[in-house]
């Protein structure tokens, strides 16, 4: 049986750099298996516990021991108690382990579920990449499809920085590192311009 006492512990969002480095290799031509199985298990991990931190803010606890769902309130004072291990924890408390790490989405079940679907289907590097690449678009997406530049997307609780460094990070995944300076220009204009449009009302 599991011990009571197991700490909550909370995947850190991915660094952008390891990406980076990734996604460089690949440009090379080279499928580097162990920095995309380090990349695949990283995003795997922030997105596992995106998903269990939203469940507990909406009052579906996840108990660190056992895995078991505790039902709550959400009241501050109000006791977890898992009814499997016996695992306990006041809200309050279990809520601040997750406050302020980007962890709370307003949809962990659409991109963050299916990308731990995908992953778990991949029984080979090159397919896990593509299961990378895929939550990598998805996170971009967001980031464009948006139709109003107001709130954090979603991207930043995936991967690590300010919205404006992911949102930069991501755009130069989009066009690739080796585009020239005039095509990373013309890119950030048409950036530009997409927001302008959204402030507007209007779909780009």
């Amino acid at each position: 049986m599991p011990a009571p006492t197991a700490q909550l512990r909370w995947a850190p969002r991915v660094q952008r750099e390891l990406i980076r480095r990734l996604y460089q290799r690949e440009a090379q031509g080279i499928l580097d298996d162990d920095l995309v199985n380090e990349v695949a298990f990283a995003f795997y991990a922030r997105c596992s516990s995106i998903i269990k931190a939203t469940a507990a803010a909406r009052g579906a606890a996840s108990c660190p021991g056992c895995e078991e769902t505790i039902a709550h309130a959400v009241r501050g004072a109000e006791l977890l108690r898992c009814p499997r291990c016996g695992w306990e924890m006041a809200w309050r408390e279990y809520r601040k382990s997750f406050h302020g790490k980007y962890l709370i989405t307003g949809n962990p079940e659409g991109a963050f579920t299916e990308y731990l679907r995908r992953l778990e289907a991949a029984r080979t590097p090159r397919e896990r990449m593509l299961a990378i690449d895929w939550m990598v678009h998805q996170v971009h997406s967001w980031t464009l499809e948006r139709e109003h530049p107001i709130g954090r997307p979603a991207a930043v609780n995936l991967l690590e920085g300010n919205e404006s460094k992911v949102v930069a990070f991501l755009d130069e995944l989009a066009i690739g590192f080796s585009a020239a300076d005039t095509q990373k220009a013309e890119y950030s204009a048409w950036r530009k311009t997409l927001y302008l449009q959204s402030e507007r009302g209007q779909h780009p």
